[in-house]
């Protein structure tokens, strides 16, 4: 995954983003209404690890308009999955009428280094 204009090449906290400005005078604050903003307008997706730090990352980042994550469980190392196994499920919800779908899917587990 190439690195955005912010120097992220994943998922990434406020604290994260409030690192690379603060010297710039820029408040964790603003930081935080900024991130909602561009979720609000659908620039940024919301992913949650469940460790109590949402993140933030460029929407439509793979060739498919999404993807998903795989996390190490020890080191908090995260990857990206681009392959989606849920695409035909939601076929199946449009055909009962839904509309506008959407999934988050993140998967955890332990990287070959922590493996070993």
């Amino acid at each position: 995954m190439a690195t955005s204009i912010i120097g992220f090449s994943g998922p990434f906290s406020a604290e994260d983003l409030h690192l690379k400005v603060k010297d710039k005078g820029i408040d964790l604050v603003t930081v935080y209404r900024s991130l909602s903003t561009f979720t609000e307008l659908g620039l940024l997706t919301t992913v949650n690890f469940q460790d109590g730090t949402l993140r933030y990352e460029y929407s439509c980042t793979s060739e498919q308009g999404h993807h998903h994550h795989i996390i190490c469980q020890k080191c908090k190392k995260v990857d990206p999955v681009d392959f989606c196994l849920v695409q035909d499920q939601e076929e199946l919800i449009a055909q009962m009428g839904y509309s506008n779908i959407t999934h988050k899917l993140e998967f955890f587990g332990l990287c070959d280094q922590c493996s070993a």
